[in-house]
């Protein structure tokens, strides 16, 4: 008897546990099925927010579409007015270098005037000191052992070295043009 009632009683346990996991299963598929609701209501809401976020985002496409649009019209009409810019500034620095060439050309021809000039200038000055010197030494040839006049300003007399080794003396006269006494 004792084995009836041990059989029973695991009988009875197991049925309460059967009974248990069934209760168990129940509330499981309660707890699931609350789960699947609270799931699709929350893919519901999130689809409507993807929705909602689509036309947003639409929306700010669209207006930054336009702003574009009209920023490049922006540029378009900067860069036009730019270029009328360059364009006048170029023009502006054609005249200004085809001024400053003519200019140059003038100085150069005036610089180039005054050098032909200064050189004939200079050429009619060698050449009167030229005159002048070959004068002086045709006089001088005539007046050998005798007295040199000199201009004042660019004649000389060159003669050999002559070592030093003993004493020698060296004279000479001076008459100036102008004795600087007022008569």
């Amino acid at each position: 008897m004792q084995q009836v009632e041990t059989i029973v009683l695991e009988e009875r346990k197991a049925e309460e546990a059967a009974l248990k996991a069934e209760e168990e299963r129940a509330a499981e598929a309660r707890r699931l099925e609350e789960a699947r609701i609270a799931r699709e209501e929350a893919a519901r809401k999130a689809e409507e927010e993807r929705a909602a976020e689509a036309r947003r985002l639409e929306e700010a496409r669209i207006a930054r579409e336009e702003a574009a649009r009209k920023a490049e019209e922006e540029r378009a009409a900067e860069a036009r007015r730019l270029e009328e810019a360059r364009i006048a500034r170029e023009e502006a620095a054609r005249k200004a270098e085809e001024e400053r060439a003519a200019k140059a050309r003038r100085l150069e021809e005036e610089r180039i005037a005054k050098e032909r000039e200064a050189a004939a200038a200079e050429a009619r000055r060698l050449q009167e000191e030229a005159d002048k010197k070959a004068k002086e030494a045709e006089d001088c040839a005539k007046h050998h052992n005798q007295s040199i006049r000199f201009d004042g300003k660019s004649s000389y007399i060159d003669i050999d070295p002559r070592p030093v080794q003993d004493d020698f003396t060296i004279s000479f006269w001076f008459r100036p043009e102008d004795t600087g006494i007022s008569r």
